[in-house]
C-alpha cells in the first residue's frame, strides 16, 4: 500500500488529531505548530478535509507507490539495508529539553568531533568527556542509542542562581511593613515599619536572604487611541525549501521582495552517513500589511479597561488584593483608564507586567 508523509500546521493540532483518530497515522511527530505522519494515499482527501474543517494548513511532503511486481525486490532490499546499513547506524539526533540554543551548541560541537547523523554505533566516551571539558556550564550529559536515533540528554548549571549571591536585600517598592521572612542575615526592618523603594531590609552576615511583605499601591495606566495603526497578516504566504547537503545548500522557492513578512522554519531533521549530512528546513514567510483601525469611544474604552485589568492580574497573581479603583477618562481620540490596587506583596521582589 502506497504511503504518503503530510505536514499539518496550526494551533488546533489536539482537535485534529481527535477527528482523525479513526484513520491509521505512522511514525506521528509534533514540532512547535508542525505536525508530521505518515498515512495510506488513499486517506489524504480525507485528511485534508478535516485540517481544513480546523483552518490548518495542510501540505503533502512525500508519496511513494510501487507496481505489485517490484514489491518482492522491495521486501528483499529493504530487508538487507535495514539489517546491514540502518541497523547500525543512528540517522536522527533527537535532544530532550527545549534549550535550542544550547541544543544547537552541542548539535554543532558533536558534528565537529566526528559524531554526525549516520555515524556507526559505538563508545563514545571520550566525545562525552570533550563536553564536559568544552562546555563547563554543562553537569549532565548523556547518548542514548533508540533504534536509528540518537536520544541526548543534558543539564546546565543555572548560573543566575549562582550568581545571585547577595550581601544585602533592598526593597523594590515602599509600602508598609506587614512581616518579615529572614533566611540568612539580619533583619533592620519590623512590622509597621514604613519603608521606601530601594531602602536595606535584610543585612547580610556575609550572606542575606528572605523577603519583607507589605503593603503597598500598585498603578496600571492604559491609553486605546480610536484610530490606529496596525500590521496584521493578509493571509498570503510564500514558502522556501532549504536542504543543507554537507557544505552544499539548495533552495527551491524564491525569497519575497517586499519587506513586510513574517519569517517561520520549521526543521525535519537531520539525516545522511558518514561523510555527508542532509538538513531540510521549511521557511513559510507570512505577509503582512499595515491598516488602520477604527474604533468608536465605547469600544477605546472597554479595550483599554480590558488591558488595564489583564496586567493587574498579572501584577498581582501572587499578591492579596485589599482594595481597587477605577477611573476612566474619555477623550476625543482615545480613551485613557487608571487602576489602583492596594496589595499586600514581597516589597523585595520585581512583579512582571509593569
Amino acid at each position: 500500500m502506497a504511503k504518503t508523509v503530510f505536514m499539518v500546521i496550526g494551533a488546533n493540532l489536539e482537535i485534529f488529531l481527535s477527528a482523525v483518530k479513526n484513520i491509521k497515522l505512522l511514525e506521528v511527530s509534533r514540532q512547535g505548530q508542525a505536525l508530521y505522519a505518515k498515512c495510506n494515499q488513499r486517506d489524504i482527501a480525507q485528511l485534508k478535509k478535516i485540517a481544513q474543517m480546523q483552518n490548518l494548513e495542510f501540505n503533502v511532503l512525500m508519496q511513494n507507490s510501487r507496481p505489485i511486481k517490484y514489491l518482492l525486490w522491495s521486501i528483499i532490499l529493504s530487508g538487507l539495508l535495514l539489517t546491514v546499513f540502518w541497523a547500525t547506524r543512528f540517522w536522527t539526533f533527537v535532544y530532550v529539553t527545549d534549550d535550542l540554543v544550547w541544543a544547537e551548541k552541542i548539535h554543532n560541537y558533536l558534528g565537529e568531533n566526528g559524531l554526525k547523523p549516520g555515524s556507526v554505533y559505538g563508545d563514545y566516551s571520550h566525545v562525552t568527556e570533550k563536553v564536559f571539558k568544552a562546555f563547563p556550564e554543562i553537569t549532565f550529559f548523556d547518548l542514548k542509542k533508540d533504534g536509528i536515533r540518537l536520544k541526548i540528554d543534558f543539564k546546565t548549571k543555572d548560573l543566575e542562581k549562582e550568581k545571585a549571591i547577595v550581601s544585602e536585600i533592598k526593597t523594590t517598592y515602599g509600602g508598609i511593613v506587614r512581616y518579615v521572612n529572614v533566611i540568612l542575615g539580619e533583619s533592620l526592618v519590623k512590622p509597621g515599619d514604613v519603608v521606601y523603594p530601594g531602602q536595606i531590609v535584610i543585612q547580610g552576615n556575609p550572606q542575606a536572604e528572605g523577603q519583607v511583605f507589605g503593603e503597598t499601591v500598585v498603578e496600571v495606566k492604559t491609553k486605546v487611541l480610536c484610530e490606529e495603526k496596525v500590521r496584521l497578516e493578509t493571509g498570503n504566504k510564500e514558502k522556501v525549501i532549504l536542504i543543507k547537503l554537507g557544505s552544499k545548500e539548495y533552495r527551491w522557492g524564491s525569497l519575497p521582495n517586499n519587506s513586510l513578512w513574517r519569517r517561520e522554519e520549521h526543521k525535519i531533521g537531520w539525516a545522511g552517513n558518514r561523510r555527508q549530512f542532509v538538513e531540510i528546513t521549511i521557511v513559510i514567510y507570512h505577509e503582512l500589511s499595515d491598516y488602520l483601525i477604527r474604533r468608536s469611544k465605547e469600544e477605546a474604552e472597554k479595550i483599554a479597561l480590558e488591558i488595564a485589568e489583564d496586567t493587574l492580574k498579572e501584577i498581582v497573581k501572587n499578591s492579596k488584593v485589599f482594595d481597587v479603583k477605577t477611573a476612566t477618562n474619555v477623550l476625543d481620540d482615545a480613551a485613557e483608564v487608571q487602576i489602583k490596587a492596594k496589595i499586600e506583596t514581597d516589597l523585595t521582589k520585581e512583579r512582571s507586567g509593569e
